[in-house]
C-alpha cells in the first residue's frame, strides 16, 4: 500500500524565485545547478526546464516562460530523474534504516513548490536507470527472467497495467507529459491507457533527449518527430543542444545558436560569445545555459539572418561567426507526410537518391514540377547522377546519389572499398561524402551502411 504525502516546502525546500520582465539578452542566475554531476534540459508546452541531481538532492530551474529555482533533499539515494511538464520527478531508493517501502518517487511542482511522495513496497527487478510519470501514473521497466517490459502503477500503489512487446524494453522517457518506451531494436512506442502504439524507430543504442513537444534528438545527429513523419539530420549537433518550438529548430554550433524553420532552408543565428552547456525553448523564446551557470532568454526577433552580414568585414566581426556557424548546415525532409525521402541542406544539396533512380521516377516523387539539369542542360531521361542539379521552390540543389562516396555518380565496388577503409580508420570522409555514406539515413555512418552499399554495388 502506498502512502501519498503533500508537505509544505518550508521544511524541505529552499526556494529562490523571481520573474522575467523582458526577454532581451540578459543573464539570469542558475548557479543552483552548479553542483549537479549532469544537467538535462526539457522543452514542452508548459515551458523550458533544466534539472539535475547531486548526492540525495534534486535541483530544478524553470527557465521559461518565467523563472523558478528549487531544490529538494530526499531520504535515500536518487536513481534517476524525469520531467513531466512543470513537474520535476525523482526515483530513489530509501535509506537502509527505513522499515518499509524500498522505492519512492517524489514529484515537485516547479511553480508552487508542492511535493507529492509515492512509496512502493511491491517493486522488484526494475531497471531504475529510467522511469516516467504521466497521466497520474508511474511507469517502470521490469524484468521477467530474460524479458524486459513496462509496468505502470497508480499513485495509490496498486498495479495498473503491463505492456509487453516483441523486443525487450530498454528505456522509458517523457515527452510533453506523455510516456514513451524504447525497445532493443530502436523502435519507440507511446503508452496511453492500457495500450501502446508504434511511433518511430531510431538507431539501436542511441542516446535520446527530449527536444521539445513531439520531438526527440539523438547522438546520431538526428532530430526525430514522435509522430513518425520526420527524421531531420542536423550536422555537428549534440543531442542535448538542440530544441524545437514555434515551428523552428534551434541548435548550438560552438558559441552560436542557429535557428532554422522546419521544412525550410532559411537560417538565422544568435552569437552568445561564450560556451553553451544546453538550450531549451518555449514558444518563440530560447534559453541557453552558459558554462558559468547563468542562463539567458532570447527572443527569435533577436536572431540575425546570414544575408544581413554579407559584404561586411569578417575580421573579428559577427559575420565571421555567422559564416563559421553556417558551415554546419541543417538537413530537412522535403515532405513529412508522403513517401518522398529526398532531403535538402541549407547550403544547396539534395540527397537521399538511390543509385539507379531514373529521372522520371525522381521527378514524379514531387508534388510540383521540378527540372533536372546537367551542366546547364535540361535532363529528361536516363538515371539521376551525382553532380546534376534540380530546381525546387526557386532554388537550385546539387544532387548526391546515396552511397556514391567516390563521387562517380553510381554505387560500385570502389565505394564499398572506400567505406571499409573509412570504418577501419584508414581514410576520412568529409562534408557531402559523409552524407552519402549514411545509406540508411539514420544519422550515423556504420556497418549497417557498409552492408547496404555492398549489396547495391554487387547487383
Amino acid at each position: 500500500m502506498k502512502r501519498i504525502l503533500s508537505v509544505a516546502l518550508a521544511a524541505l525546500i529552499c526556494i529562490c524565485s523571481s520573474t522575467l520582465h523582458g526577454y532581451a539578452a540578459t543573464a539570469y542566475n542558475a548557479s543552483i545547478l552548479a553542483s549537479c554531476k549532469t544537467v538535462a534540459c526539457y522543452s514542452c508546452d508548459s515551458g523550458a526546464f533544466a534539472y539535475g541531481t547531486a548526492n540525495n538532492t534534486v535541483y530544478s530551474v524553470k527557465m521559461l516562460p518565467d523563472y523558478q529555482s528549487r531544490y529538494l533533499a530526499v531520504d535515500g539515494k536518487i536513481k534517476s530523474l524525469c520531467q513531466n511538464g512543470k513537474y520535476t520527478c525523482a526515483l530513489y531508493t530509501r535509506n537502509a534504516n527505513t522499515t518499509s517501502y524500498k522505492y519512492a518517487v517524489v514529484q515537485m511542482n516547479t511553480d508552487s513548490g508542492k511535493c507529492d511522495y509515492y512509496y512502493f513496497d511491491s517493486l522488484s527487478s526494475i531497471a531504475d536507470e529510467s522511469f516516467s510519470v504521466s497521466d497520474g501514473r508511474i511507469y517502470f521497466i521490469k524484468t521477467d527472467s530474460n524479458y524486459a517490459y513496462v509496468s505502470a502503477y497508480n499513485t495509490d500503489g496498486s498495479h495498473y497495467c503491463s505492456y509487453k512487446f516483441s523486443q525487450n524494453a530498454v528505456e522509458i522517457f517523457n515527452n510533453n507529459s506523455n510516456t514513451y518506451v524504447i525497445l532493443d531494436d530502436g523502435s519507440i512506442y507511446r503508452i496511453s491507457g492500457t495500450s501502446s502504439s508504434f511511433c518511430t524507430k531510431i538507431k539501436s543504442g542511441s542516446t535520446v533527449c527530449s527536444a521539445g513537444a513531439g520531438w526527440i534528438s539523438t547522438d546520431c545527429n538526428s532530430l526525430i518527430s514522435l509522430d513518425g513523419k520526420s527524421n531531420i539530420y542536423v550536422s555537428q549537433s549534440q543531442a542535448d543542444k538542440i530544441t524545437v518550438s514555434n515551428g523552428n529548430i534551434k541548435y548550438c554550433s560552438g558559441s552560436t545558436i542557429k535557428l532554422a524553420k522546419v521544412g525550410s532552408n532559411a537560417n538565422e543565428y544568435y552569437s552568445t560569445g561564450s560556451d553553451i552547456k544546453l538550450i531549451a525553448s518555449y514558444k518563440d523564446k530560447t534559453a541557453y545555459l552558459g558554462s558559468d551557470y547563468n542562463y539567458t532568454a532570447v527572443s527569435e526577433s533577436e536572431f540575425k539572418s546570414y544575408s544581413s552580414d554579407l559584404g561586411t568585414s569578417s575580421s573579428g566581426s559577427e559575420s565571421s561567426q555567422a559564416d563559421n556557424a553556417e558551415s554546419s548546415a541543417v538537413i530537412y525532409n522535403i515532405t513529412v507526410d508522403g513517401s518522398n525521402i529526398y532531403k535538402t541542406t541549407a547550403d544547396g544539396i539534395m540527397y537521399g537518391i538511390e543509385s539507379g533512380t531514373t529521372v522520371s521516377v525522381f521527378k514524379n516523387s514531387f508534388d510540383e514540377s521540378v527540372t533536372v539539369k546537367s551542366g546547364g542542360d535540361t535532363v529528361t531521361s536516363g538515371k539521376i547522377k551525382t553532380g546534376q542539379t534540380v530546381e525546387l521552390d526557386g532554388k537550385a540543389y546539387t544532387i548526391l546519389v546515396i552511397g556514391d562516396i567516390t563521387g562517380e555518380g553510381n554505387v560500385k565496388q570502389n565505394d564499398e572499398t572506400k567505406m571499409i577503409n573509412y570504418l577501419l580508420n584508414l581514410t576520412d570522409l568529409d562534408g557531402a561524402f559523409m552524407v552519402l555514406a549514411d545509406y540508411n539515413l539514420d544519422g550515423a555512418v556504420d556497418n549497417r551502411d557498409l552492408v547496404l552499399i555492398s549489396r547495391k554495388a554487387r547487383r
